[in-house]
């Protein structure tokens, strides 16, 4: 299966509400950009997996009015301080009921760089830019990921 993890573009300076901040002008350009690559990386994807913060909910719309995606959960565990070991295993066990070829999953920093090292088995410490893309190679049945490739958006 293949995994896309990705953070949110751009967001504006934090303010009382972390889960209320938006995506700045150069937030939805990353955003547009991240969109073309995985539409001409995957062009269609089955999951997706989205925090409820109003940046990432964003991002994903501007990927998804890109690429094709047949089913969205907006879930509370995909947040910032969001559980690590948690997704890891709803991902599993999403990938082998529900036989997918792929998944994204939009997220924040430091949540989207744990789970890279979660599913490689190894420590990476990818700082993921905005709007950024990591594609894993996902093998279900053993629980493990090959990395991939990451995605940079240009400035």
């Amino acid at each position: 299966m293949q995994l896309f993890l990705m953070r949110h573009g751009e967001a504006e300076n934090s303010f009382s509400n972390d889960a209320q901040r938006s995506l700045t002008t150069q937030g939805f350009i990353e955003s547009q950009k991240a969109g073309v690559w995985l539409n001409d990386t995957v062009n269609h994807i089955d999951y997706a997996l989205v925090s409820p913060f109003k940046r990432a909910r964003q991002t994903y719309e501007m990927v998804q009015s890109i690429t094709t995606v047949a089913h969205t959960e907006f879930s509370e565990d995909i947040i910032p301080s969001g559980s690590v070991e948690l997704v890891h295993d709803y991902i599993q066990v999403l990938a082998q009921e529900r036989n997918l070829k792929s998944l994204i999953v939009v997220s924040h920093m430091p949540l989207v760089s744990y789970l890279v090292d979660s599913f490689c088995g190894q420590l990476r410490s990818i700082l993921f830019t905005t709007a950024s893309v990591a594609r894993l190679d996902y093998d279900i049945e053993a629980n493990k990921a090959v990395f991939g490739e990451l995605y940079l958006p240009e400035k």
